[in-house]
């Protein structure tokens, strides 16, 4: 495109063009997410269909919860849409022939890219920090959220490492498992990663009904329950970061791994780890900023007994408890961009 003798707006055109379908995917996966997000009721008061689950799941009581699940398959649909669509973009097609692989050359990213890229990250989280801090009444409201909130941030904290871990394994088993020599047991595989990416993708509130109603009393008690939501709600970015790293393997060198090394799991982990282990860890760390942040499935699931962080900004932000609030955004966003940094730079190691 860039040797054409045109414009730059009949550049970008073609531009559009050419990557029209990766684009109208990444258009309905935002769609998806917001279909069942909860931010659009605190951002614009409007009534979303996610927001009229969570008031019917506060108003009813447990035993009722099953009703609500059942008026809720539209959002159950969608996400099955959505998760289907993402399954399709980071799951090898099962014929894949080694003609279709096209090697391991990366692109170098024009300016024009990174600038944007940049500008969406600024967008997105240094603006929302700024404004924030210019917020703030007292700037050592700042420091007076640890000791506010330090227990609750402990609590918190504890899951969201627990599940960060979890995240990790889920990673390493998807990449295991499509990387297997069957192509049974990865068409299992690609059906896994569907499911964990629908759970992902559902309403939190549903997952946190789910699991606090379930009939093993010691599964939903207020520590394991939490976590138990917890790895459920961030399991499907293990998924989605396992089927990319199965994915760098060419079909050329796992033809040959297959014929030398054998296809058990210690004959996959002492090839394949070494190249995906930065990854790996990369989804670790943000399944635990996943975790630490999500909000929807631990109001439901965690008791009063808790310290509870979530549930506590959820107070603070209904009782438009402003400084408080800014103060926890400002101390959790920062926390939050450092992880993500050092985890997208661990997730770049993911090679196509």
């Amino acid at each position: 495109i860039a040797l054409e003798p045109v414009g730059v707006i009949r550049r970008g055109w073609l531009w559009i063009r050419i990557h029209q379908s990766v684009l109208l995917r990444a258009w309905l996966l935002i769609a998806v997410i917001m279909f069942g997000s909860a931010v659009p009721m605190h951002l614009a008061q409007l009534d979303t269909w996610s927001i009229i689950i969570w008031r019917q799941l506060s108003e009813l009581g447990p035993s009722q919860w099953g009703s609500v699940w059942l008026s809720s398959w539209p959002t159950v649909v969608v996400a099955g849409l959505g998760a289907w669509v993402l399954t399709r973009a980071v799951v090898r097609p099962q014929e894949s022939s080694p003609s279709d692989d096209r090697g391991h050359t990366r692109q170098s990213l024009s300016k024009a890219v990174v600038a944007l890229a940049v500008l969406v990250w600024v967008l997105g989280a240094l603006v929302p920090l700024l404004a924030m801090v210019f917020t703030l009444d007292d700037l050592g409201s700042i420091l007076q959220f640890w000791k506010i909130q330090g227990g609750a941030v402990q609590d918190s904290g504890l899951i969201a490492i627990g599940t960060g871990l979890i995240t990790m394994l889920i990673a390493v088993g998807v990449a295991n498992v499509m990387g297997n020599s069957s192509i049974r047991v990865r068409r299992l595989g690609a059906i896994s990663v569907l499911v964990l990416c629908t759970l992902g993708l559902i309403p939190g509130v549903l997952v946190g009904a789910a699991v606090a109603r379930f009939p093993v009393q010691s599964l939903t008690s207020s520590w394991v329950g939490a976590f138990i939501a917890s790895c459920i709600r961030a399991g499907f970015l293990g998924a989605i970061i396992g089927s990319l790293c199965a994915r760098t393997e060419s079909i050329e060198r796992q033809s040959i791994r297959w014929q030398l090394a054998g296809d058990s799991l210690w004959a996959w982990f002492t090839t394949r780890m070494p190249s995906i282990g930065f990854p790996v860890l990369g989804a670790g760390l943000v399944g635990l900023v996943y975790s630490f942040s999500e909000i929807e499935a631990a109001v439901i699931v965690r008791s009063p007994s808790m310290r509870n962080l979530p549930q506590q900004l959820l107070s603070d932000m209904h009782y438009a408890r402003l400084e408080q609030l800014n103060a926890a955004g400002i101390n959790l966003m920062a926390v939050g961009v450092g992880v993500c940094v050092v985890g997208s730079l661990l997730l770049m190691k993911i090679e196509d």
